[in-house]
């Protein structure tokens, strides 16, 4: 989150990595949203401070780049659907019904993933009035062999019996578990307990 100054001279980074930042405009200059930075009054174009990280435009055209004076750093403030440190990235919202149709038995919820992921989606399968346990299918929850991943019964992180481009991971918290996926072009291999590029030899 970046917090503008109430005189726009200036802001303020308020982020889970960078508290209280404060980056000052210089003289004939101040804060524009839409610009990044501080940026000339008249022009309304960028000034970019002495050794400015946000001169080499990191952000491209997918977000608004602020420098971080006191960290010899930047910060992306991404549009949606972009995310990551230089808006690199991109949210895979599903289409809908990607997991089927809710029934009187099922409620599928679909988990997507960003774009540098392996794995697209996967389905949550809510069995209704069933087991607590976390029921999982790759693309129908209807249609599908459903993996029932019952934390109390297996390892803390395993492998998925639908494909090999995530993993389970079971936890302490309300959800007791949940799926991730492997970063893109990584499979899981189980042995190893961790994701490994795809051409590595088994």
């Amino acid at each position: 989150m970046v917090l503008l100054f109430q005189n726009r001279t200036g802001y303020v980074y308020c982020t889970d990595i960078y508290k209280g930042i404060v980056q000052l405009c210089p003289p004939g200059s101040q804060v524009i949203d839409v610009i990044g930075g501080c940026a000339n009054k008249t022009t309304n174009t960028t000034i970019f401070p002495v050794g400015s990280r946000c001169a080499s435009k990191p952000c491209g055209d997918r977000g608004v780049c602020y420098d971080f004076p006191s960290a010899d750093g930047y910060h992306c403030e991404c549009y949606h659907p972009y995310t990551g440190l230089n808006c690199q990235t991109e949210y895979r919202p599903c289409p809908l019904f990607t997991c089927g149709n809710r029934t009187s038995k099922m409620l599928p919820m679909c988990l997507d993933f960003t774009s540098d992921k392996a794995l697209p989606h996967v389905c949550n399968c809510l069995v209704i009035n069933g087991s607590a346990d976390l029921t999982l299918a790759l693309n129908d929850c209807h249609n599908e062999t459903l993996f029932s991943l019952d934390c109390d019964g297996v390892e803390r992180v395993g492998a998925l019996p639908f494909t090999n481009k995530g993993f389970y991971v079971c936890t302490s918290n309300m959800l007791r578990g949940n799926v991730r996926s492997c970063d893109l072009h990584h499979i899981w291999n189980d042995t190893q307990k961790e994701c490994v590029p795809e051409d590595t030899p088994l």
